[in-house]
């Protein structure tokens, strides 16, 4: 069935997941164990014609993701995977958007590795075949290319653990050493082309024009606010950390809200306006959701705790 929420949870690692987080993993992450989801207006039996093998190791392919989003009558597949960037990792398990193939080693055994870009030829082959087609492709790429997450790491650890010292006053961390004075940050330009490249590829492999389908690169949001809109109950340590969950100090915040996400934009834009003179009649069309999360970042003033 497609249905994840009635599927059976005796496995050890859901029924752990749930004791601490009120929540098994098929119901938290539905897309890493089948696809594609149950939406409305599309019966089981349209949706399994469509049912593809899963690649990747905790992908954490949410039931939310924007590709579910908007019209009903469409089914969308997930091939993003957590923490994956341009090329593929099999160590790690994490398929990159190429045509790399392997197995990698997990706490649960085996884990057969395939490259989204692979995993596109497949299932756009498939859908052609069956007299469908894919006309919009959701891209989301750079943001593990530049390692943001340990980033943000250094800099929480910095503001914990010493003296409330920033990254940003520290022209050694790697918040400076990326940003590099506003001309850094071209591995995400080189991650769009990269994956552009790789995608068109695989819809011409799969028959696919360039002119049937559309290629939408979305920009990263960033979940922190600036340091003048976080709430003032939290402008210090340990509030800000322990009660909502942002230990960053000010001068770190506002790096990262300011000049380092307009330059994360910025390499995302330049790698789509390559990929739209190479191809010119792929539609390749730039989603800016750099600001989608304003208001609504951790600890700002615009919410009402």
């Amino acid at each position: 069935g497609f249905n994840p929420q009635t599927k059976a949870k005796g496995n050890f690692t859901d029924r752990w997941w749930a004791q601490i987080y009120g929540s098994n993993l098929r119901e938290t992450f539905p897309g890493d164990y089948e696809q594609p989801l149950p939406q409305a207006g599309l019966t089981e039996q349209q949706l399994a014609k469509y049912s593809t093998p899963l690649y990747g190791w905790l992908c954490h392919r949410s039931g939310s993701a924007s590709m579910y989003w908007g019209d009903t009558s469409t089914a969308a597949l997930n091939l993003a995977c957590s923490g994956a960037t341009a090329k593929t990792d099999i160590d790690a398990g994490k398929p990159g958007v190429d045509f790399a193939t392997g197995t990698s080693s997990s706490a649960s055994g085996s884990v057969a590795i395939k490259g989204q870009a692979g995993q596109l030829q497949d299932f756009a082959t498939t859908v052609r075949a069956r007299g469908d087609a894919i006309d919009q492709i959701l891209l989301s790429i750079g943001g593990n290319d530049i390692q943001f997450d340990t980033i943000v790491t250094e800099c929480v650890t910095k503001y914990i653990e010493t003296n409330l010292t920033s990254c940003a006053g520290d022209p050694k961390s790697m918040l400076n050493q990326q940003y590099a004075k506003g001309q850094g940050l071209t591995e995400i330009t080189n991650a769009v082309i990269t994956s552009g490249d790789n995608i068109v590829a695989a819809m011409r492999a799969a028959g696919y024009p360039d002119n049937s389908y559309t290629i939408q690169l979305a920009s990263y949001p960033i979940g922190v606010p600036a340091a003048a809109a976080v709430e003032q109950q939290f402008s210090n340590f340990p509030k800000r950390q322990d009660y909502c969950g942002m230990g960053l100090n000010n001068a770190d915040l506002d790096l990262i809200t300011g000049g380092f996400k307009d330059l994360m934009r910025q390499r995302s834009i330049e790698g789509a306006t390559t990929l739209a003179k190479r191809y010119p009649e792929v539609g390749v069309k730039v989603l800016d959701a750099s600001d989608a999360l304003k208001s609504h970042e951790l600890c700002s003033d615009a919410i009402t705790y």
